[in-house]
């Protein structure tokens, strides 16, 4: 939760079931349900809430972990609280814990670390893996930039604090890291955030009318968007992916924006979805199948 000034709000939630319980739940309908403990806790209209469940447990005979998912979505995220143990306390702590060789012992903890065995790669992976999550909490859907936070590029979010990797358990040597190997969000999704309201000047007024409307045009054949507020962003998904995205940032933004069919995807269009963000952070989002005339 954001707090003024950029700060975050760190809540202690008691549940409303025992540990048990939620051990039973499968995990959508473990979400849904902590989605609704937290909305009636925590109530507030604007709020992004990542939630780590305490009761997270590895059990070695069974070698399985309970209570432990990683979801998000509209405005919550779900991530085990397993791996916690690796994770910095506070930004003074991260070098340490990112350089942190120790070995995790796998038949008495859950090894999320991507096969590293590691202290840090445990706290990468599942740092990165919470961070992807939240990513969801704020309308981003997955990559294929192996290295955008929202593909599996999140098993790298050391990289973006430290300038050496310690080597994995099996040995090696330490690796000096190639910036263009670093966690990031590629092009397509950072320019989504940019346009997001959640990462607009916390004293700015937005106007709620008017957002951005998405039609299919048949002759010619493409995507109209009509943004009267201004268009700064426009994402075309595909299979649940980001495949390319137009951004609109140099300049006025236009209140309207034609894409011919043949540049959608390579004209391959059928499969499309698009997002589209005006410059007030409002948002629409419709796909090609749902749009164009049955063929």
């Amino acid at each position: 939760r954001r707090k003024p000034r950029g700060r975050v709000d760190v809540h202690v939630h008691k549940g409303e079931r025992t540990a048990e319980a939620y051990y039973a739940l499968e995990d959508g309908a473990w979400w849904s349900c902590m989605y609704e403990e937290i909305r009636r806790a925590l109530p507030h209209a604007t709020a992004k809430d990542v939630a780590i469940p305490a009761y997270t447990r590895f059990d070695p005979a069974a070698r399985r972990v309970r209570g432990h998912t990683a979801l998000g979505g509209g405005d919550v995220a779900l991530f085990g609280g397993g791996s916690i143990f690796t994770w910095p306390s506070n930004l003074g702590d991260v070098f340490r814990a990112f350089g942190d060789a120790r070995p995790v012992d796998g038949d008495r903890v859950h090894d999320d670390s991507a096969g590293r065995g590691t202290f840090w790669g445990l706290a990468a992976t599942t740092m990165g893996a919470a961070l992807h999550e939240t990513g969801h909490t704020l309308d981003l859907p997955h990559s294929r930039d192996p290295f955008d936070i929202m593909s599996r590029g999140f098993d790298h979010f050391n990289r973006f604090f430290t300038f050496v990797e310690p080597p994995p358990r099996d040995g090696g040597r330490p690796r000096v890291i190639d910036p263009a190997e670093a966690a990031r969000f590629a092009p397509h999704n950072a320019t989504a955030l940019r346009a997001h309201r959640w990462f607009a000047l916390e004293n700015r007024a937005f106007r709620d009318a008017d957002g951005p409307r998405i039609a299919y045009s048949e002759e010619p054949e493409g995507l109209r968007v009509s943004a009267p507020n201004g268009l700064r962003f426009l994402g075309i998904d595909t299979g649940g992916d980001t495949a390319d995205h137009r951004a609109f940032w140099d300049g006025d933004a236009p209140k309207e924006f034609f894409l011919p069919a043949a540049e959608i995807l390579g004209g391959a269009s059928s499969n499309a979805h698009f997002r589209v963000t005006d410059s007030e952070g409002l948002m629409a989002a419709a796909s090609w199948a749902s749009m164009s005339p049955a063929r």
